[in-house]
C-alpha cells in the first residue's frame, strides 16, 4: 500500500513532491546525491555540504591511516528502513552494516590511490573507482548522513497534507562541525505498519547514479584501453577495399583484455584512472553538460502506471468559482502544477510565509530546474530562487491589487523576481497582460497569468509528452509582457 493510500490522501504520486512509496516493502529507487549537487537552494547546499562533511571526515582517516577512528564512523551506518527505498526485501527492517562491512568499506576505501591522493572528492565519485562502493550504499549512505534535512523535508511535508505522526526516536544524526556521530533525539514523523517513515523528494531519486561506474567504464575507460594497446601494436588488422591494412581493435575483445588483466571494471576504471586523471575530470565534465544525462526517473514510473492527467485538470475546473471553493483550488492548482513542472519546481510550500510571517503568499516553489522553461528563464532573465504563486479562485478580470500583491512578494536579491498568477477565466485577458507588461517594464518582476485555458494547453502537451510545447506555451505568455 502506498503512503497516499495509507493516510488517505487526495494527492496521487504526481501531485506529490515525495515518492510515494509502499509503506510495506521497498521501491526499488535510490538518492542520487548528484542532483543536490546541481541545485543551488538553501535546502539542497545544506545537504550537500553534509555529504562532503562526511566523506572528508572518513577521508582523513584513511589518509592518517587510522582504521579505528574510519571504522568508527562508517559502523553508525545503516540499511534504512525509514526511507522504503533501495533494492527489494521481504520487508524493510534495516540492519546495521556493523563493524565486518564498515572494516571492509574502509579497507577498500584504504586501498584506493585516489583516496589517498585526493583524487576522489565527493561520496558517488567513490562508487566510479572503489569496491564495495555500490548504489545502494551510496543510498544508504547519503540517508544517513541526511537525515536532519529529511526529517524537516518529512515534516513541512506531512504539515503540507495533514498526515498525523508521532513522537519517535531519529536514529544516530551527523554533526559536521564536531565530524561525528551526534544522538539520536526525538521528532514527530509519521509511523507506518514497518516503523517510522521518512520522504524523499522524488526529485533526487535515480534508478542508478548520475556518476555511474558501468558507463564511465565502457565510453571512457574501455576506451582508453582500445586506444593504448592498438598504439602498442596489440591490435588487429583490417584490410580495406584500397588494400590498406587499418589496425582495431572490437570492444568485446578490449574488454575481454582488460577484464582479464583487472579482474572487474571498478579495478579497471581505478587502475587506468590514476594513471591519467584527465579521464575522470573528462566525464566530470561531460555529466555537468548533460553528455551523460540521469533525468528525473518518469512519472508513470513513479507512479507504477499511466498519470491521471484528466483527473488532475478536472480538480481544478470542478471546483465552483468562488470564495468557498478557495481552499480546494489552491490544493487542486498545487498537484497540478507539481505535475507539470516536475524535475523543474520542487519543494512547494502552501501559504508560504515571508518577512517574519508578516506576508503570506499562496504557493511557492523552489526552482530546480535544468532544462525546460525555468532553466530558459534563470539564463535569460537573472536568478530566479522560486516561483510564486498566487491562485484566484474567481472568473472575471482581475483588479491592480491581484497583481500588486504578488509583486509585492518579490525580492530579486533573495526571493527572485517571477511568479504565476492562477485565476479562472477573464473577460478581457489582454487588459491585464498589458498590466502585467507595465510591472515588468517597471522593473516591478515578470507575472505570468494561467487562466483554465493555459492548463488545459498544458495538460493536453503532456499527455502528448511534448516538452517543447510546453516550453513554447510558457515562453509564448513570458514574451506578452516583455515585448
Amino acid at each position: 500500500m502506498r503512503f497516499s493510500e495509507h493516510y488517505g490522501l487526495t494527492s496521487g504520486q504526481a501531485g506529490l513532491d515525495f515518492v510515494d512509496v509502499d509503506v510495506t516493502t521497498d521501491v526499488t529507487l535510490f538518492i542520487d546525491p548528484y542532483p543536490l549537487r546541481r541545485r543551488t537552494d538553501e535546502w539542497a547546499e545544506g545537504c550537500v555540504g553534509l555529504l562532503q562533511s562526511f566523506f572528508s571526515a572518513v577521508l582523513k582517516t584513511v589518509k592518517a591511516d587510522d582504521k579505528e577512528a574510519g571504522v568508527a564512523l562508517l559502523r553508525v551506518l545503516r540499511e534504512p528502513k525509514e526511507t522504503h527505498l533501495g533494492f527489494g526485501r521481504k520487508d524493510s527492517r534495516g540492519s546495521a552494516i556493523g563493524p565486518k562491512i564498515a572494516g571492509m568499506l574502509w579497507d577498500a576505501l584504504a586501498g584506493s590511490k585516489a583516496a589517498k591522493s585526493g583524487l576522489l572528492v565527493d561520496l558517488e565519485e567513490a562508487a566510479l573507482l572503489v569496491e564495495h562502493v555500490s548504489l545502494d550504499r551510496v543510498s544508504d549512505v547519503c540517508t544517513n548522513v541526511l537525515r536532519r534535512p529529511l526529517i524537516d523535508y518529512t515534516k513541512e511535508q506531512v504539515s503540507l497534507h495533514g498526515v498525523p505522526t508521532e513522537r519517535v526516536r531519529s536514529g544516530p544524526i551527523w554533526d559536521p562541525a564536531a565530524e561525528d556521530w551526534g544522538p539520536d533525539e526525538y521528532v514527530d514523523l509519521p509511523v507506518g505498519p514497518e516503523g517510522p517513515i521518512l520522504l524523499v523528494p522524488k526529485s533526487i531519486v535515480r534508478q542508478r547514479l548520475t556518476l555511474d561506474p558501468g558507463q564511465y567504464y565502457r565510453h571512457y575507460i574501455l576506451e582508453r584501453f582500445r586506444d593504448e594497446e592498438i598504439a602498442a601494436g596489440r591490435g588487429l588488422v583490417r584490410v580495406l577495399k584500397d588494400g590498406t591494412r587499418k589496425p582495431y581493435l572490437p570492444k568485446d575483445e578490449a574488454d575481454g583484455r582488460l577484464k582479464s588483466q583487472d579482474g572487474s571494471q571498478k579495478r579497471a576504471n581505478a587502475r587506468i584512472t590514476e594513471s591519467d586523471e584527465k579521464l575522470l575530470s573528462d566525464y566530470r565534465r561531460d555529466v555537468a553538460r548533460g553528455n551523460r544525462p540521469n533525468d528525473p526517473v518518469d512519472l508513470e514510473v513513479l507512479a507504477g502506471g499511466e498519470v491521471d492527467w484528466d483527473g488532475m485538470l478536472a480538480a481544478v475546473l470542478d471546483v465552483l468559482p468562488g470564495r468557498e471553493g478557495a481552499s480546494v483550488y489552491h490544493r487542486a492548482v498545487r498537484d497540478l502544477l507539481t505535475a507539470l513542472f516536475y524535475g523543474e519546481l520542487d519543494g512547494v510550500k502552501l501559504e508560504a510565509e515571508i518577512e517574519q510571517g508578516r506576508k503570506r503568499v499562496d504557493l511557492r516553489y523552489t526552482n530546480i530546474a535544468t532544462s525546460g522553461f525555468f532553466s530558459w528563464l534563470v539564463r535569460n532573465h537573472a536568478p530566479q530562487p522560486f516561483v510564486w504563486c498566487e491562485c484566484k479562485n474567481y472568473t472575471g478580470d482581475l483588479g491592480n491589487e491581484s497583481l500588486d500583491q504578488l509583486t509585492g512578494r518579490f525580492a530579486a536579491a533573495t526571493r527572485g523576481s517571477f511568479g504565476l498568477l492562477l485565476c479562472r477565466s477573464f473577460e478581457d485577458k489582454s487588459r491585464f497582460v498589458e498590466r502585467c507588461r507595465e510591472a515588468a517594464s517597471a522593473g516591478r518582476g515578470f507575472v505570468l497569468v494561467l487562466d483554465d485555458d493555459d492548463l488545459r494547453t498544458l495538460v493536453l502537451a503532456r499527455q502528448n509528452e511534448d516538452d517543447h510545447a510546453v516550453v513554447a506555451h510558457m515562453a509564448g505568455r513570458f514574451a506578452e509582457i516583455v515585448s
